[in-house]
């Protein structure tokens, strides 16, 4: 599992650093399995309807009360 903390900036490390671009990641939900590609920019969650940060971590909205486990992009 990866934390999110500090995501953004580690994986914008191996890139140039005035690149803007958003980290990709894939997040997975314990309670309903579901399986989605998110991105974050400084760290924040792009807009979505299904998912919201809250602090540290991101949730699905199927009402789980365990945060979803996030993954590195491909």
């Amino acid at each position: 599992m990866v934390m999110l903390a500090g995501i953004a900036r580690k994986l914008r490390a191996s890139r140039l650093r005035w690149s803007v671009e958003p980290v990709e990641l894939m997040a997975f939900c314990p309670s309903c399995k579901t399986l989605q590609t998110l991105f974050l920019c400084d760290d924040r969650l792009m807009a979505t309807r299904r998912f919201t940060q809250r602090k540290e971590s991101i949730y699905h909205n199927c009402g789980s009360e365990k945060p979803c486990r996030l993954y590195r992009g491909w």
